[in-house]
Parts: structure tokens; sequence; C-alpha cells
């Protein structure tokens, strides 16, 4: 079985904008920023940004999560990936795609953000006596 599925990890571009259609569907659409960075031939760090359209589908989810995520927020989005194909004023055949997301596939969680001043620091100690016995569990024959 193929399957149509997209996840992303990026940040919210765009305030989500809530529209209804004529038919009383309700949906939210925002932009999502993913960045890659990557060493070009000459060794030299490259970042690049990619932007993203989601519309998020049916009202109760469309409204939760337009209340909820704002411009600037990280959000993990999953989703099936769309296309969508016009001509343009050149007759020039024209292809843009989108992550859609509604109630029967797909997710959007807001993430949080850990600045760097709040990390906590654990400090983990080792107790070399169980970890010995740990051992000899996972070595034993069955």
């Amino acid at each position: 079985m193929i399957t149509n599925q997209v996840i992303l990890l990026g940040y919210v571009g765009t305030d989500p904008q809530f529209k209804k259609t004529s038919k009383n569907q309700f949906f939210i659409k925002f932009s999502l920023a993913t960045h890659e960075s990557f060493k070009d031939k000459n060794g030299i760090l490259q970042a690049q940004t990619h932007w993203h359209p989601v519309s998020i589908w049916g009202e109760d989810l469309a409204l939760h999560l337009f209340e909820t995520i704002h411009k600037g927020d990280k959000v993990r989005v999953e989703g099936k990936l769309k296309s969508h194909q016009w001509t343009d004023a050149q007759g020039k055949t024209r292809t843009s795609y989108e992550i859609l997301i509604n109630p029967f596939f797909g997710s959007c969680l807001l993430l949080p953000l850990i600045k760097k001043a709040e990390k906590i620091q654990i400090n983990i100690e080792i107790d070399d006596e169980e970890e010995e016995e740990n051992l000899a569990l996972l070595n034993h024959p069955c």
C-alpha cells in the first residue's frame, strides 16, 4: 500500500487565517518555515529556508488551532501533500503544493521552545551494581 504522508518540523511563518467555504466548511491556512544547513562545494556552511503552505480542515480542529498557534511557534505537522495545477497568464502550466490536514488524517502539534538560558542540567548517577546485574541479564542465554 502506498500512502501520501508528509511530516515537517518548523516555525509558523504567518498567523493562521480562519476561513469558511461557501459550503460552510471551515479551515485555517498558514505558512510553515523549515530550515536546513549544508556545506557547499567550497566547504562553506550555507543555510536555506523552505516555505510550506499548510491548510487544516474541520471546524473543531481549525478553530482550536486558530486559537492556539501563532506566528513564531514551533510546530510539527503531519499531513498529506496536495498539488494544485493551473495555467498562468502566459499559458504555462504551474503547480503548487500544500500540506493538507483534516480530522481524519494528520496532526499539528505545538512544540515547546526551550531557550538556552532555560535548559535544565540533569546529573545522572550510575549505579555500577545495578548496571552489572542488567548486563548479566542481557547476556544470559535464554
